[in-house]
């Protein structure tokens, strides 16, 4: 048997708490059985109903925790102001009709509205109260069952120019029960706006610019090929930005711009798809990117890649040319804001967000080809001890961009003392002819105090792609026991200068020019002249032969 009332008292009054019980009650023959027609007591003792608890509806309004306080840039368009999460009691649905929030005021922003994912919840609030105390009231239909809840979020646009450091606002609800239509606050007395939101700290965003770890070191680049020479890693604070403008010259000589063709960016957009754009220098030297679409999140960092095209040496590349691509912070810059939707420029001033860095490529010269040069064991040994030994072991490789020359190795060594190589002695053979020296004994000395310099009889020519293998003999006398030697190539001695002025090793040189001022590690031709000679303008250094060991060869008694 089911029992239907409703809850109130006698009097009609609505029971809001407590528990209600439906007895039913003994009785005495109140029944007869139709077969028996015997009388029976239905029921011959009370029973009880199962109590049950009586609750008012319930609704429920909480700051959204997985929300936190925000940083935003003045102005913001659509910026999320607050977030909170609106709730049901457990026994009765209710539908939500009013949410207020205050501490919002006209003079701090406007075009607020609510939203449920991406359902807009009743209309946009284009002008808001004039007073923090007084709510802006927005009228929704927002049905919630039992125990269900909801996260709404608050947008609105921040304006330009106000003089507020933060936005705190609050917000209430009311509705009305699913069953009895009782009206139903968040805070069970009127519904006004009294729920902490979070706290919104507004401040101006900045973008900076720096040189990005992945820049190129200074280098030797082949002719004929694309290469990166540039990375400019850009950082956004308070809100996201799109770079659309950057200027990219190249900081050389005037005839450094003819081994440049095409100058290109790459970078990523917002939806993470990588992009490339092309460019031209200008009769400046520079290339003004416009158009860009290069996407730095917000907090977050984006890397924008500069690569050149060098042409071939008979297309226009100069051996020997030097040069160095920068990103100019001073001239052709933009970056938009996505919140503020207001750009930072060059111009910008740092109190308006403007952190821009010039950003210098490292020197890159260029050359037909390169050489590559390996520290070998072959016929090597770690004892030292008096009498001729192998004092050095290795091999150049030309790169597949084609043949190179070497005319002269100079080595620097150290020694316990009394220990020393006769120069009479020191001589450099190929490992597959090691009869036949490739110097002569009037050719060893060089400058300095320990140092070997080896100057060949005639250029040792590699072919492209391939490799040749070299043993350096010398013979020691004074050795003793605990004595040591330690041999190994040395570094250019001369600071490469990509102005052109002054002592400008790494441009294109001659080998009898370099032997009066280098000592470096190796002096090296790319062939690019045709029929060279000593005095051929082909020659280089050994400054950025990146590959030239820094490691040595030791012995040790």
């Amino acid at each position: 048997m089911d029992v239907y009332a409703d809850v109130k008292t006698a009097a009609g009054a609505d029971i809001t708490s407590g528990t209600v019980k439906v007895s039913l009650d003994a009785a005495s023959a109140n029944a007869q059985g139709q077969a028996s027609l015997t009388s029976i007591d239905a029921p011959s003792s009370t029973n009880n109903g199962t109590a049950l608890t009586v609750s008012a509806s319930a609704l429920t309004l909480v700051k959204y925790s997985a929300y936190g306080n925000q940083t935003m840039v003045i102005p913001s368009v659509g910026a999320k102001v607050a977030s909170f999460v609106i709730q049901a009691g457990a026994y009765e649905g209710v539908t939500i009709d009013t949410i207020n929030v205050d501490y919002a005021t006209s003079g701090v922003m406007q075009n607020m509205k609510l939203m449920m994912g991406s359902t807009q919840l009743g209309d946009t609030k284009v002008t808001l109260t004039s007073t923090d105390a007084t709510d802006n009231v927005f009228s929704v239909n927002l049905p919630l069952a039992a125990n269900e809840s909801k996260v709404i979020d608050v947008y609105a646009d921040v304006k330009s120019g106000i003089v507020a450091h933060t936005i705190d606002t609050n917000v209430g609800a009311i509705g009305s029960s699913a069953v009895t239509g009782t009206t139903v606050y968040h805070n069970s007395t009127d519904g006004v706006a009294d729920v902490d939101m979070q706290t919104i700290t507004l401040s101006a965003g900045r973008i900076y610019a720096t040189a990005d770890g992945s820049k190129p070191d200074a280098d030797i680049i082949v002719a004929g090929t694309t290469v990166a020479v540039n990375a400019v890693k850009f950082t956004a604070v308070n809100q996201g930005y799109t770079v659309t403008k950057m200027r990219i010259e190249s900081a050389g000589s005037a005839t450094t711009s003819d081994s440049i063709g095409e100058v290109i960016l790459s970078y990523k957009d917002k939806a993470g798809n990588t992009v490339t754009k092309t460019g031209y220098l200008n009769s400046s030297s520079l290339v003004d990117f416009t158009g860009l679409n290069a996407y730095v999140p917000k907090d977050g960092t984006a890397v924008v890649t500069v690569k050149v095209t060098i042409p071939t040496v008979p297309s226009g590349a100069d051996s020997g040319d030097l040069m160095r691509v920068d990103f100019n912070k001073d001239a052709g810059f933009s970056a938009l804001g996505e919140l503020s939707n207001t750009a930072i420029t060059h111009s910008t001033t740092e109190a308006n967000g403007n952190y821009l860095t010039e950003v210098e490529g490292n020197v890159l010269v260029v050359r037909k080809t390169r050489p590559t040069i390996t520290y070998l064991t072959d016929n090597m040994t770690t004892v030292l001890g008096n009498g001729q030994k192998y004092i050095a072991s290795f091999k150049v490789t030309a790169d597949p961009a084609g043949a190179i020359a070497f005319s002269e190795l100079n080595f620097s060594y150290s020694t316990t003392t009394g220990v020393d190589i006769t120069n009479s002695t020191i001589y450099l053979y190929r490992s597959t002819d090691t009869s036949t020296a490739l110097n002569s004994a009037a050719s060893l000395t060089k400058t300095g105090t320990n140092k070997l310099g080896v100057v060949l009889t005639s250029e040792e020519e590699i072919a492209a792609n391939s490799s040749k293998s070299y043993l350096l003999q010398g013979t020691f006398t004074g050795v003793e026991t605990s004595d040591s030697f330690t041999l190994n190539l040395i570094a250019s001695t001369i600071a490469a200068d990509y102005t052109g002025t002054g002592v400008d090793v790494g441009t294109t040189t001659t080998y009898t020019y370099l032997a009066g001022w280098e000592n470096g590690g190796i002096l090296w031709s790319d062939e690019s002249v045709t029929g060279r000679t000593s005095a051929s303008a082909d020659y280089a250094d050994c400054a950025y032969v990146k590959s030239l060991p820094t490691n040595s060869w030791t012995m040790s008694n």
